[in-house]
């Protein structure tokens, strides 16, 4: 075999390779096979690359990426040990099953005239496939979903083309992995170009094939001289003669015929007719594998969004992990006794907005205990007397529930860079005295500071002193810390109350990446306060603020407004939940 590209060696695709080589584990009973795959790894053959090959003496089976998988695929996300996988990718489950098919089933046959060993080929490939059915009922639909690319074009324009046909078609029908009724009458197709007498011993040594047990190469070789001792005659290619060759070592590409004869329209028609049948038979094996599996193909829009969400996951988790092990510059003091009592006030505040009173409900019954009606008692009576079945209900019980708001959510983004040094003591105390409040209620409160780059704002477990970020670095950090936000209060995953509060001058060069995110958020259902010092606003956050509903924008008059401004927007995202 040759060196496959350099393109197969990117980790990704040799991490594919090692779990499809897990897969072949588990449709074989080797345990010594390897398996390759990547783009253009198997070998040219005939001026052809085929899908898959295996290669006896390495015991490695090769599959190239670029035939049976589509071009935008990730390599990461495919492992044919999940059913799924297998439905969302037939193709590769296909050619594999196929080419573990060879491993396990088919012997080395050795030397062997030249004019049988072509034939050989043609029906062991029927005939392995057989047995790789009959061991493995699943690998039915990947072999029918791959029928095109396992028997490449099928042409039948000459006897010996024709006679490939008969044998690769017909000989896999005889052997299970195909059916009559999807597929043309490949005899009748034949005989254009085949006598009778070639039809019948064709088709009889193909069963005859088809029904040899693994190791039985004498029979097979029996076979195919049958089948070359008919297709010898002075209309018929050149078989090579008795000439003894080196056959059977490796699986190589034997469904390609040569195209030297000119085909009449009629021809071409005939062909097209087979081609349609095995891409429709391939397509509806395809629907069926997805049905069973509850999988949906996707279009490349479709595809183009998972692959979007699956990126900014990544990026999500990655910038959580990022700021939770880095810490920016800081101090810490006690808070005074004003800011202590301001901070009461906030929990307050807080927890009569999250009050919805008691549900009462009353219940009526017919017997008790319970309050006693006795204008329905007398109606009971009455009912009684009458004869009548009594409806009335003279005793009355009432169950209360308190009514629960689920826990609100916070999340800060802390601007530190050199031009909010006249905010960031007071934000440090409002971000200290939202954490008390939240977390007081049962919800959850986060602060992220940024400049260059997002750390978390580490606070000790009692929450006893008023963290100060110290100024550094530059404006461009916001999009982290968002991203830092969401993996550590789930703001776009939840379900409750969730306010997102950045406090920054909007002076930031990214301004664009923020706003997808701040879009990202309002869609999911959480509200946006933006806090600023400035007396003006950057033209890009006033749009924003001016299309949803969900982003304000607060301009500070003094400084010592922060805790007041966040927590009217907690007071007032809760009453209107």
């Amino acid at each position: 075999m040759s060196a496959a590209p350099d393109g197969d060696h990117t980790p990704a695709w040799r991490k594919l390779s090692l779990r499809l080589g897990a897969f072949v584990d588990t449709i074989t009973p080797r345990r010594d096979l390897l398996a390759v795959i990547g783009p253009g790894a198997t070998e040219i053959f005939d001026g052809q690359r085929p899908a898959g090959m295996f290669d006896h003496s390495a015991a490695t089976l090769f599959v190239d990426a670029t035939q049976v998988l589509a071009a935008a695929t990730d390599p990461d996300r495919i492992d044919l040990r999940d059913p799924r996988d297998c439905a969302r990718y037939p193709v590769l489950a296909g050619v594999t099953a196929h080419e573990v098919g060879h491993a396990t089933h088919s012997a080395r046959r050795g030397t062997m005239p030249k004019r049988a060993a072509m034939w050989a080929s043609l029906l062991e490939e029927p005939r392995m496939e057989g047995r790789v059915v009959a061991e493995n009922p699943r690998a039915r639909s990947w072999l029918r979903a791959s029928a095109t690319h396992l028997l490449g074009p099928i042409n039948a324009r000459s006897a010996d083309e024709a006679a490939r046909m008969l044998i690769l078609v017909g000989g896999r029908i005889d052997a299970g992995v195909y059916e009559h009724s999807d597929l043309p009458d490949l005899t009748a197709l034949a005989g254009r170009f085949l006598s009778d007498e070639q039809v019948d011993v064709l088709v009889t040594q193909i069963r005859i094939a088809v029904g040899l047990p693994d190791g039985d190469v004498e029979a097979l070789v029996r076979c195919a001289h049958t089948i070359a001792d008919v297709m010898s005659s002075e209309d018929a290619e050149d078989d090579g003669g008795d000439e003894l060759v080196e056959h059977g070592s490796d699986d190589v590409p034997v469904s390609t015929g040569s195209n030297d004869h000119a085909a009449a329209s009629a021809d071409a028609d005939v062909e097209e007719e087979l081609a349609a049948a095995l891409a429709a038979m391939a397509r509806r094996s395809v629907d069926q594998l997805r049905y069973a599996e509850n999988v949906t193909a996707l279009t490349s829009r479709a595809q183009h969004r998972r692959d979007l969400r699956r990126e900014l996951a990544a990026q999500t988790t990655a910038a959580g992990a990022a700021a939770r092990a880095r810490t920016h510059r800081h101090s810490a003091r006690r808070p005074t006794a004003a800011e202590t009592q301001q901070s009461a006030r906030l929990t307050r505040l807080l927890t009569r907005a999250a009050d919805r009173g008691t549900y009462v409900r009353t219940i009526a019954q017919a017997a008790p205990p319970g309050r006693m009606n006795t204008r329905e008692l007398v109606r009971r009576e009455g009912q009684l007397a009458a004869g009548l079945t009594p409806t009335a209900a003279p005793w009355s019980s009432k169950r209360r529930r308190v009514v629960d708001v689920p826990p609100l959510t916070v999340g800060i983004a802390m601007d530190t860079s050199p031009s909010m040094e006249p905010v960031l003591e007071a934000a440090g105390v409002a971000a200290w005295m939202v954490r008390r409040a939240v977390r007081s209620r049962g919800g959850d409160a986060e602060t992220m500071t940024w400049n260059s780059d997002a750390a978390v704002l580490q606070v000790n477990p009692d929450n006893r002193r008023v963290l100060l970020p110290a100024c550094e670095g530059t404006s461009e950090g916001l999009p982290e810390a968002l991203l830092a936000l969401d993996a550590r209060l789930h703001l776009t995953a939840g379900t409750g109350p969730r306010l997102v509060v950045v406090i920054s001058d909007g002076d930031i060069p990214n301004h664009h990446i923020v706003e997808q995110h701040l879009r990202r958020f309002t869609t999911s259902g959480a509200a946006v306060l933006w806090l600023t010092h400035f007396q003006w606003v950057p033209q890009w956050l006033e749009q924003l603020n001016q299309r949803s509903d969900a982003v304000r924008v607060s301009i500070l008059d003094d400084t010592e407004q922060i805790a007041e401004r966040i927590g009217a927007a907690m007071v007032g995202l809760l009453q209107t939940w």
